[in-house]
């Protein structure tokens, strides 16, 4: 895998051709397709953004902006972006809209790689999330204080995360809380007392770059995408690009392109499994 993939999580605004700029996201010519939301959905549509200008259409630049999937649907009902990243199902109030799914991803519960906890059943999960166990001992691991880190309100991870637990956002005792994959994987990195989840690719790709991290298995079940794609691993989640109506033809051929062959292996080398129909 390209580096500048793993490189995108720490930047706001990047374009597809890797011009970086600061120009504003309705900024440039009519050929521009514009992508906001989800910060899973980004690095693969950075990649498959740069080979869709290299192998499709050169008159076109892809633009991917990250603040998650909320913004993503703000972003594409202001006319601010063409396209949404979603990590997540479409909501009932969003049915005016339409989600076409490119991959899908599980969310893994992930801990410092120092911690020997490797498994925990999700009652288990859910009672360190709602502060019902605050210490690593009560679990099987150490006698330190659990370090609780949530992803903030209105990011899919945390909708998908507490909908598998049955829970609500009032119900999550947070000691800290952070938005994008990256922050979340660096905060857990940083303290050998902490837990929180993340994107299965997103952890994975950071591990393979050297991220002091490690996947929790649920019941069991191990964090991978070859258990995402048996079903027999979750929570899982849709990866999507969703537009209005009539998105037009442009549009439509980039999320066709996406849902090809043609970019398989990028869904493959960012830890994703390939949506299936």
């Amino acid at each position: 895998m390209k580096p500048f993939a793993l490189k995108f999580v720490t930047t706001a605004f990047l374009s597809a051709s890797l011009a970086l700029g600061a120009a504003p996201l309705n900024a440039g010519s009519s050929a521009d397709l514009k992508l906001s939301g989800s910060s899973t959905v980004a690095p693969l549509m950075l990649e498959i953004g740069a080979r869709y200008e290299d192998q499709i259409n050169d008159d076109v630049r892809v633009f991917v902006e990250t603040g998650g999937s909320s913004k993503g649907i703000a972003d594409l009902r202001k006319d601010l972006a063409d396209i949404a990243m979603v990590s997540r199902s479409l909501k009932s109030e969003e049915s005016d809209l339409t989600a076409y799914t490119i991959a899908r991803d599980g969310i893994a519960v992930v801990v410092h790689d120092s911690n020997p906890v490797a498994n925990l059943s999700p009652d288990q999960v859910r009672d360190i999330f709602t502060g019902n166990i605050t210490n690593w001992s009560q679990v099987g691991g150490p006698n330190q204080d659990i370090i609780v880190i949530s992803k903030a309100e209105g990011r899919a991870t945390f909708v998908v995360f507490n909908g598998y637990l049955g829970l609500k956002g009032s119900d999550i005792d947070a000691d800290v809380i952070v938005g994008e994959n990256v922050q979340m994987i660096k905060t857990v990195s940083q303290s050998e007392q902490a837990i929180g989840y993340v994107s299965i690719g997103a952890a994975s790709v950071n591990i393979e770059f050297g991220s002091p991290i490690k996947l929790i298995s649920l019941s069991d079940a191990e964090a991978t995408v070859a258990n995402v794609s048996n079903g027999s691993y979750q929570p899982t989640r849709p990866l999507n690009l969703v537009t209005k109506a009539d998105p037009g033809e442009g549009i439509m051929q980039l999320i066709d392109y996406s849902k090809t062959d043609a970019v398989a292996d990028l869904i493959v080398e960012l830890t994703f499994s390939p949506a299936t129909e």
